[in-house]
């Protein structure tokens, strides 16, 4: 294997592995952007992994969408359009999560209450006693 032929990620958070996509799925990634489009085996060769590997990490670049399958073969999609929909797709997964911690925050309302008037009935009953 060849590693000067494959563009060094800059760093551990790098814009793939920002927007969730692992390391060898990058690594293939980065290989097909350069050109290695020689099927599966040869893809593998290329960036020292097996087949398998491949095809494992060219299902998850095909789940987001890096890559499609055109006449049976996997195709590079174009980075600025493959990683722009990435982006929106996170954008949308943080605002439902945001969505969900204000509903979360607003369910403390409930949970207080719920406190409050098992605080109250504790306190009524120690002075029933008293």
């Amino acid at each position: 294997m060849d590693d000067t032929t494959l563009p060094a990620a800059p760093d551990a958070a790098s814009t793939l592995a920002r927007l969730g996509l692992d390391p060898v799925a990058e690594r293939v990634y980065l290989a097909m952007l350069e050109g290695h489009d020689g099927g599966v085996r040869a893809l593998g060769e290329s960036v020292g992994l097996t087949p398998e590997a491949v095809h494992e990490a060219l299902g998850r670049l095909r789940d987001v969408q890096l890559c499609a399958v055109v006449d049976d073969r996997f195709e590079v999609s174009p980075p600025h359009v493959a990683i722009d929909a990435m982006i929106l797709r996170r954008e949308q997964e943080l605002l439902s999560a945001v969505a969900e911690l204000r509903r979360s925050r607003e369910s403390v309302g409930v949970l207080l209450d719920s406190y409050m008037h098992g605080f109250r009935t504790a306190v009524t009953d120690d002075l029933d006693r008293i």
